[in-house]
């Protein structure tokens, strides 16, 4: 499943300004949590978090899978 649909993540650091705990993000995964977020796909939990160590949930889970089917049409 691609959802970059040739798009740039652009700023990484600018994407995930609004978490709070966006150092905590790995390395690895900055990118991709920011194109997430650019993409409206992943929002955040309340308190202006990331989460990048949580677990989601299956409520969650479904809610990141049907925007992603929205997005690709």
């Amino acid at each position: 499943m691609k959802i970059t649909s040739g798009d740039s993540t652009g700023n990484v650091e600018e994407a995930l300004a609004k978490f709070g705990d966006r150092e905590t993000i790995a390395p690895y995964a900055r990118e991709a949590a920011a194109l997430l977020t650019q993409k409206g796909i992943i929002q955040g939990l309340p308190g202006g978090t990331f989460g990048p160590k949580a677990v989601a949930t299956r409520a969650e889970a479904a809610v990141i899978i049907s925007r992603i089917k929205q997005i690709e049409g």
